[in-house]
């Protein structure tokens, strides 16, 4: 269950907000985020162990569908999850969505995400993939505009499947469940509660004039240390 229901309840964003929220960079996003003191800061962000393989896609922002894989080991026997259903959740999904797929193995043992889940994916309405797991096919997906944000790349797909889906999810640090709205780009991913994404833009906006005046400041000849200081919040 997630820990605030509610957000469940909140309605998705417009196509206008997601496209702006697009063009802003993630720390500014995690910044405007602490403004509304909703949780601490090292919570809903991503930790510095991933890697955003292709940082001139630009940002993407989108609803996580969750997923469990294991790539260290075979697959049971029989499986414990039905591929199709985990398909077609992600397919009647609203989207924008992006894939946020947490691999239960101790170290990665193959890339669960390549060029041809990757074009599965696509089809589904996927615009990307966060995973503590690898990934691989990186000149052929990067083509297709899929992104990819991963611990690392593999040769080999080893033993990769599907465990679960549309469940809590822990990759980097960050924990998502089904439906958290994220935002990744070069520098990580941030999850936005729902309950304030109406109102991120505008406090993204604040953040931006107050950065701008401290700029202003150091790129000027009016530039001294006693302006500076009455700029910077003592907390800094």
């Amino acid at each position: 269950m997630h820990p605030d229901p509610t957000q469940q309840h909140d309605p998705p964003l417009s196509p206008d907000d997601l496209a702006a929220l697009r063009r802003v960079c993630s720390p500014t996003i995690a910044n405007a985020i602490e403004t509304f003191d909703l949780r601490p800061r090292t919570e809903g962000v991503t930790n510095s162990g991933i890697r955003c393989l292709f940082p001139a896609l630009g940002a993407v922002v989108g609803y996580a569908s969750t997923a469990l894989i294991m790539s260290g080991q075979p697959a049971a026997q029989k499986r414990l999850v039905s591929r199709t259903a985990y398909w077609e959740h992600i397919r009647s999904a609203p989207g924008p969505r992006i894939s946020v797929v947490q691999d239960l193995s101790a170290e990665p043992g193959g890339a669960y995400w390549g060029e041809v889940n990757s074009n599965i994916h696509l089809a589904l309405g996927s615009l990307g993939v966060i995973t503590n797991g690898t990934v691989r096919d990186l000149e052929e997906v990067q083509r297709t505009g899929f992104h990819f944000f991963s611990s690392g790349v593999s040769v080999s797909h080893g033993f990769a499947h599907l465990e679960d889906f549309n469940r809590p999810v822990k990759i980097f640090g960050m924990t998502v469940y089904p439906d958290d709205l994220i935002h990744a780009d070069r520098h990580g991913a941030v999850v936005i509660p729902r309950s304030i994404a109406h109102k991120v833009l505008d406090a993204v906006s604040e953040i931006e004039r107050a950065e701008r005046r401290i700029i202003d400041l150091c790129t000027s000849d009016a530039f001294s240390v006693e302006e500076l200081d009455k700029l910077i919040s003592p907390a800094y």
